[in-house]
């Protein structure tokens, strides 16, 4: 079925296929698709939260099987700080595997950015995830809002008002560029970039419906 659907997004003209929902690295059907996606000549995306990657055994065995020429969009998902990550992702060691994961990855590869996603548990803490995001030698970042869809709806409580995280996230915008961050991107807050843009020479906008 899945290279069914590869195969007749090929057909359609499509440059990219991205894997994404749930978590892609627990498919077992993921490394003969990212193949196939390969030998179609197209690229592939791929949105994770790093756990498996923190096992050097998954990491070098994955990056064996791919070109990395072919990796069109790479994100991780970072929600906070320690506890807090492990809060909203449900795992006592998600944070830490995070982390090992982002470092056996770059082992191989700067092609991946760090998606921050904005709740009220971690707005005030935005600039010291940059701070560490650099330490471990991450060079894209992107920040966004929460699209109030699906399972958000049923957390309201993490929804923040934008007035409220607007300075926290100019600060940290500008530690990014500080730090020359090679790719600074803020999604789904359409009010915030239009208010800010001219602030910031590398700052890019995207909307995900």
């Amino acid at each position: 079925m899945v290279a069914h659907e590869i195969i007749k997004a090929k057909e359609q003209g499509y440059e990219l296929v991205d894997f994404f929902g749930g978590e892609p690295t627990t498919y077992s059907f993921l490394n003969k698709a990212t193949k196939l996606v390969q030998d179609l000549d197209m690229q592939f995306g791929l949105a994770t939260n790093a756990i498996l990657f923190s096992s050097k055994k998954y990491t070098d065995s994955f990056f064996k099987n791919i070109d990395i020429e072919k990796i069109g969009c790479l994100r991780i998902s970072m929600h906070g700080i320690g506890e807090i990550h492990n809060r909203l992702v449900q795992n006592d060691t998600a944070y830490d595997n995070l982390i090992q994961g982002m470092k056996n990855i770059l082992f191989f590869t700067e092609r991946f950015s760090v998606n921050i996603v904005i709740t009220s548990l971690n707005y005030e803490t935005l600039s010291e995830m940059v701070e560490i995001l650099h330490k471990i030698g991450v060079k894209a970042v992107k920040f966004s809002g929460i699209n109030n869809v699906g399972r958000s709806r049923e957390n309201q409580w993490l929804l923040i008002n934008e007035k409220k995280v607007e300075k926290h996230l100019i600060a940290a915008i500008k530690k990014s560029e500080q730090f020359d961050f090679k790719f600074i991107e803020v999604l789904n807050m359409p009010n915030f970039y239009l208010k800010n843009k001219h602030k910031f020479k590398r700052l890019s906008y995207d909307e995900i419906s």
